[in-house]
């Protein structure tokens, strides 16, 4: 399933899709993370864009997110674990209290297909806020499956 099955539209959908394949990369250090949120310029039709790429931990990536629109991001977490690198993915979704009820209902009603465009991955998290979100609960969210 993606996107375009439950109306989901995009402002360049290609862009999204890079940025989602450069943080699966390996060879990509300079993309550990990508945010992606909805261009709210036409309110009858919105559309997810790209925000920005990132490298960095989880607090220089979600001092990127909107105060008040939804965010997705996807963060590449990497982990030595007796000399075996295991790479793991988390999809983080931020509906910020400060985002209006209305658009909150529009929104939330294309959040199944935003996640497919980010699937699969190992784990996934909902934040009202970025304080939030730390280091720790990734670590735990992505070794659940």
């Amino acid at each position: 399933m993606d996107g375009k099955t439950q109306g989901l539209d995009f402002v360049d959908e290609s862009a999204l899709i890079q940025a989602i394949a450069d943080v699966r990369n390996d060879n990509k250090p300079d993309a550990e993370w990508c945010i992606a949120e909805f261009d709210q310029s036409d309110p009858k039709v919105p559309k997810l864009c790209l925000k920005q790429v990132g490298s960095g931990d989880i607090d220089t990536m979600k001092a990127s997110f909107a105060p008040d629109n939804f965010n997705f991001a996807f963060f590449r977490l990497t982990e030595v674990i007796d000399k075996t690198v295991a790479v793991r993915f988390c999809f983080i979704k931020s509906q910020p209290e400060a985002t209006p009820f209305r658009v909150k209902g529009k929104l939330g009603q294309k959040i199944g297909a935003v996640t497919a465009v980010f699937s699969p991955v190992h784990g996934d998290l909902v934040i009202d806020t970025p304080d939030e979100l730390t280091a720790e609960d990734v670590v735990a969210i992505t070794k659940k499956k």
